[in-house]
């Protein structure tokens, strides 16, 4: 009896789940579940079951139909949960790879949520003590981490902040907080990576996680910052940047003198069309007295002034003001106002394009009224 309740549960499944209507899915899904304790399911069926939730990520696209996914993959971990686990997370993968990183921003972000519930279940429904969770874990949160990022850059704030919530929900448990955090502080530095640390980061100044990261982890949280930031060989969008202002705001003055500084000035000399930008974004957000670096920073910002590159040019005008608008003694400002005037006098090559000269009164007049 058993073994035709299960040969009747699972025939031709993977057909059924995606040709089913809505209205009759409920009862192929309540067939499933039923059979997930017979003696019959052995491994390769949990690993077909799982790969057929896989399948459903861009077909269901009602609510109900999404929730009965949910349920089946909090019901299969449960009751196969070393199988499940490592079958569900390499379902997360595939899908990854091969459906939403295709897809247009607005739909991968659509996508990367729903996927990114699955992971947050998965996890939530994790035996800590098993080894299997352990190595998938790993995984898991790297996959968080690539999904909320697809999220972050479509700019759709519906789903960025169902995302956000999903994610801070899970991590009001301090023990799951604390796992995730020194799980995903030790991979490479990626802009996906970086994104999401500033995501815990933020979590703990609302939720007050006594400044977890921030206080065990600041060193590596700087590491991340300067490689994926300001030596990425890639240059980062200017979201990405932004949204580092929760460690930004609370650099110190000797944390920008021995870490950042000295990273930001190699970074600009080697690569100015890269690093400017970044470097003025970096001082938006930046709480702390830059006078004593308006000589060393000014004088390559002031120089980039009158390149023959047009962006470079209007990028250093930004920064330069970004700069000016963070120093306080008389004489920093002095010295950028005097570059900036030299500059407009043709001291270093006549500025002919009134848009640039414009753009230079300007800041001059930003700087004069600080």
């Amino acid at each position: 009896m058993a073994e035709i309740e299960l040969s009747k549960a699972l025939r031709d499944l993977p057909n059924r789940v995606l040709s089913a209507k809505c209205d009759e899915r409920t009862d192929l899904f309540q067939n499933v579940t039923s059979v997930l304790n017979n003696p019959g399911v052995n491994a390769s069926i949990v690993k077909g079951l799982c790969k057929v939730i896989g399948t459903t990520l861009t077909k269901y696209k009602d609510t109900p139909s999404q929730i009965l996914v949910r349920n089946l993959i909090v019901d299969i971990v449960k009751q196969h949960h070393d199988v499940a686990t490592e079958s569900l997370s390499s379902v997360v993968r595939t899908v990854l790879n091969k459906e939403i990183l295709i897809l247009t921003p607005q739909k991968s972000a659509k996508y990367s949520l729903i996927a990114l519930g699955w992971t947050d279940l998965i996890i939530r429904n994790g035996d800590y003590n098993s080894n299997i969770f352990k190595t998938e874990y790993s995984k898991l949160v790297e996959y968080q981490s690539i999904l909320y990022y697809n999220i972050f850059l479509s700019c759709n704030m519906r789903i960025i902040e169902m995302a956000e919530k999903l994610l801070f929900d899970s991590w009001i448990n301090l023990e799951n907080y604390i796992l995730c955090s020194s799980t995903i502080i030790l991979k490479e530095p990626a802009f996906n990576i970086i994104n999401f640390l500033m995501l815990l980061l933020r979590f703990e100044h609302f939720k007050g996680h006594e400044e977890y990261i921030q206080k065990r982890h600041k060193s590596e949280l700087f590491e991340h910052f300067i490689k994926s930031i300001i030596i990425n060989k890639t240059k980062p969008q200017s979201s990405i940047v932004m949204a580092c202002e929760p460690l930004l705001t609370i650099i110190t003055q000797k944390d920008f003198e021995e870490l950042i500084h000295p990273v930001l000035l190699k970074s600009i000399l080697r690569s100015p069309e890269m690093a400017i930008r970044v470097m003025g974004l970096i001082f938006h957000k930046l709480n702390i007295d830059l006078s004593e670096y308006a000589s060393s920073l000014g004088k390559v910002l002031l120089h980039h002034l009158y390149c023959k590159d047009d962006i470079v040019r209007g990028e250093s005008l930004e920064t330069l003001k970004e700069l000016s608008l963070k120093c306080t003694t008389v004489d920093s400002i002095e010295y950028l106002l005097k570059g900036i005037f030299d500059t407009l006098d043709g001291h270093n090559g006549k500025i002919t394009v009134a848009e640039y000269r414009i753009h230079l009164i300007q800041v001059f007049s930003i700087v004069i009224h600080i």
